[in-house]
């Protein structure tokens, strides 16, 4: 090895030390600081981790060059003002949660210009000053989930415009304002899972036309009027699970034409009506397992044109005629279906395909009872029919009925054409030709068509 290579290691060996002792100078005493990415030659931003460390205050240096910060788990119970000291404007993801804060005052985040993610969650907080956030511009996610929050009345809760996603779950909310949500349009994701609703106002919904995600199992909502998210014109996941709901049978359930998944699990559903999902034509994901459903009418899933799942476990179906139907709908349309069903009264445990069973057995049109198709080793030999929603199937059998009915007619025609030809030739030849013996009765011979009489004998 060469004077020239040991120069190399020795300059490499020296910036890596230096480097480790400005990480190691900027970095508190109480935390634990890794490099995420490299700005410039001389700057690195780091992600500070002064996590479960019983701290009343933050340390010093705590955000140099710092873009995420966890303080959770400590021991904080109220952001002051000068909480943050100067503040850092690198500064984007800040972990307060699992503390005991029960008092944030209304300036402490406008020193972090640059915050985009902010995690609350786990503390004691009952209220916040709706201008708390006001300068945060960048704020994206806030995270207030596992809280005591009760939402001020007739005034909007935060002034947070910018701000996309929102996590209010497990805040033992029994009712939202009218105005609660009005600040927010471009909020595209908000949970509310997890509290006390028992009912929903289609005006507490108003301002939110970006929303595409809504959280809402875990409730005690019964019934929802169909237009509740009549102002979420971008709506594309809604979850209900969980929730006792009641459906009524003479309309649709909900007006969402936007809707593309949709979450029913555990609902204490016993039946789903036909005209249940008319105003959902975008449906791609149904969920609906864990309901005290006996049938899955296919009449409920025509309305669907985009449909690629449905899942269906753990309900009380039979695997009987009455879900031949569903199941050929499913098959003939590839949707990828999750359904078990009973037989003989015992509910198959596999669900993932365990429905298939239905497809192999043949159920007589005018009744109920069931007949297994026969297989053998070689070959296997299906009854089955297409849906009866498929105009390509029934237009497909009305063409073979009427193929095999023309050519019937057809070989009627020709043979009843011959026996004609064949009774002219014999007729002629009776007149031109008498018989040599009067006492002979006619023979089979003779009647036959194009006869020759030298080939008698």
């Amino acid at each position: 090895m060469g004077t020239r290579d040991w120069s190399w290691i020795l300059v490499t060996t020296l910036v890596a030390l230096m480097l480790k002792e400005v990480l190691t100078s900027s970095c508190p005493t109480v935390c634990h600081c890794q490099p995420v990415d490299r700005v410039s030659r001389d700057k690195t931003r780091m992600f500070n981790d002064c996590s479960n460390r019983s701290l009343e205050s933050l340390p010093e240096h705590y955000s140099h060059h710092a873009l995420k910060l966890n303080i959770s788990f400590n021991r904080f119970s109220k952001l002051a003002a000068d909480f943050f000291g100067k503040g850092s404007h690198d500064l984007r993801s800040v972990f307060l949660n699992n503390n005991s804060i029960t008092a944030i005052a209304e300036s402490t985040f406008r020193v972090l210009p640059s915050l985009w993610m902010l995690d609350l969650s786990g503390n004691k907080l009952e209220t916040l000053e709706k201008y708390t956030f006001k300068n945060n511009t960048s704020l994206w996610s806030l995270i207030l989930r596992g809280n005591n929050i009760k939402l001020p009345a007739n005034t909007i809760f935060l002034e947070a415009p910018f701000l996309v996603r929102l996590d209010l779950s497990y805040n033992n909310l029994e009712t939202l304002d009218d105005n609660t949500f009005l600040s927010m349009n471009k909020l595209k994701s908000l949970r509310l899972h997890n509290n006390r609703l028992n009912s929903l106002s289609k005006s507490w919904f108003r301002g939110l036309k970006n929303l595409h995600h809504l959280f809402l199992e875990d409730n005690n909502l019964h019934y929802l009027n169909p237009d509740t998210f009549v102002y979420t014109e971008s709506l594309i996941e809604l979850s209900l699970s969980r929730n006792n709901l009641m459906i009524s049978s003479g309309q649709p359930f909900l007006r969402i034409h936007t809707l593309e998944r949709l979450y029913l699990n555990g609902c204490n559903l016993t039946f789903l009506p036909g005209m249940m999902f008319e105003m959902m034509t975008r449906l791609r994901y149904l969920f609906v397992s864990n309901n005290r459903l006996r049938t899955l009418d296919y009449g409920m899933l025509v309305y669907f044109e985009d449909l690629v799942y449905l899942n269906a476990c753990d309900n009380l179906l039979s695997c009987d005629c009455d879900l031949k139907d569903t199941w050929q709908w499913c098959k003939y349309r590839n949707i990828k279906a999750d359904v078990n069903c009973g037989v003989s009264g015992q509910i198959l445990e596999m669900c993932a395909g365990s429905w298939n069973v239905v497809g192999d057995l043949v159920c007589n049109a005018t009744t109920t009872t069931i007949t297994p198709i026969t297989t053998t080793s070689t070959t296997k030999t299906s009854t089955e029919s297409p849906p009866l929603s498929s105009p390509e199937a029934v237009s497909s059998e009305s063409s073979n009925v009427g193929l095999f009915a023309g050519i019937g007619i057809a070989l009627l025609l020709v043979v009843l054409i011959a026996l004609g030809i064949g009774y002219w030739h014999y007729s002629t030849r009776r007149s031109s030709h008498p018989r040599q013996d009067p006492h002979m009765t006619t023979r089979l011979v003779d009647m036959l068509p194009f006869h020759n009489e030298q080939d008698e004998y």
